[in-house]
Parts: C-alpha cells; sequence; structure tokens
C-alpha cells in the first residue's frame, strides 16, 4: 500500500478507477467509491542486464546536431517472472481484503516492454574498487579519465526497489567534499595514480 504525506488526496485520486459514470449515476457511484479505494504497489528489482543501456541515436539529432540518447530497456526472464509472482500475490492481498471491485494494472506493452510509471535508470557506469568491473572508485572518480567525477544514478548498481535521488544527493555531497578537501592533490592527478 503507498503512504506517502506528499501525496494526499492526489493519491486517493490517482489510484481511484477512473471510471465515474456521467449523469445521475455519478453521485452514487461516487459515495460508493471515494474513501473506499486503495492502491496498492509490487515493485521489484531488475538484475543487470547488459543489453539494456544508453547509446547514442544513430539517425535523431538535436538542434545542434548532437546525436540524441536511445534508451534501450528490456525485461530479463527473471524481471518477467517476478512480475507475475507479484501480480498473482497482489491478487490474492484484494480477495483476502474483500474488495468488490480490483484491477491489476501490467504495464507491459505487446512486446512485453514495461511502460510503468516510473522507472530508475540506474548502473552504467556503476561503482567499484576494481578498474577492470567499475567505471567510477568510492569517489565517484573515473578510472580512465583524471578528475572526471560522475555524480548521478549511473554509479548505482541496484535501485533496491526505492527511489534513489537521497542516495545520489548523498553521494555527489561526498564526491563534492572529497573534491574540496583533496584539490590540490587531484589537480596534479594523472590516469595511473587515481586512488582506489
Amino acid at each position: 500500500i503507498t503512504s506517502t504525506p506528499s501525496a494526499g488526496e492526489l493519491a486517493a485520486g490517482w489510484f481511484t478507477p477512473a471510471h465515474a459514470p456521467w449523469g445521475r449515476d455519478h453521485h452514487p457511484w461516487f459515495e460508493r467509491h471515494f474513501g473506499h479505494s486503495i492502491g496498492v504497489f509490487a515493485i521489484g528489482d531488475d538484475l543487470p542486464n547488459p543489453e539494456n543501456r544508453v547509446t547514442l541515436d544513430p539517425v535523431l539529432k538535436d538542434s545542434d546536431g548532437v546525436p540524441a540518447a536511445k534508451t534501450r530497456y528490456a525485461p530479463g526472464e527473471n524481471d518477467k517472472r517476478m512480475m507475475n509472482y507479484m501480480l498473482d500475490r497482489l491478487e490474492e492481498l484484494a480477495k483476502a481484503c474483500g474488495a468488490f471491485e480490483y484491477r491489476l494494472h501490467d504495464y507491459r506493452d505487446k512486446e512485453g516492454v514495461y511502460r510503468t510509471p516510473a522507472w530508475h535508470m540506474i548502473g552504467t557506469c556503476r561503482m567499484g574498487s576494481d578498474p577492470s568491473t567499475s567505471v567510477v572508485n568510492q569517489w565517484n572518480q573515473t578510472w580512465e579519465v583524471p578528475n572526471l567525477f560522475i555524480v548521478d544514478g549511473s554509479v548505482l548498481t541496484t535501485g533496491g526497489v526505492v527511489n534513489p535521488t537521497a542516495t545520489i544527493s548523498a553521494l555527489a555531497l561526498r564526491a563534492a567534499a572529497y573534491i574540496r578537501d583533496n584539490f590540490e592533490t587531484l589537480s596534479q592527478q594523472t590516469r595511473s595514480s587515481i586512488a582506489a
């Protein structure tokens, strides 16, 4: 069950089935549903998939002629099984709660791609302690390019099924403090001297 202080009535309206009739049936329908509806989310964490990536579009360009970003995302077999499992559990939950009406939303389109309300596309520049298996070190500094720091969600190896904004912000603040505290040393750094 989703409960956020900031959503308030917006969440209640969002989760309520959006097919209230107009005319004389409107008020009875509204009285039956308003305050008697909940929204339940099942959120999973996709396993890393090397086929999911952001590349440059070979055709589409912006107004300056720069290639546009092209995102490729497709769920893996485990992700599909997880979604089906969660949909089954949500149906069980609705029945156990005595719901007289429920709708399950399978957000896959006809090609099997999830068209969910939100994605957290992360993990393309993963953080780690080994340059052969990661893009940045523990300070968000790239192994290959001296003094290039990446402070976005791409350094996270997993989202852990939660909104990663606070973690991204904390890592960015930590990287900024590291740059500030080590500026003199960093300004002299070469590729071979990047700290693990």
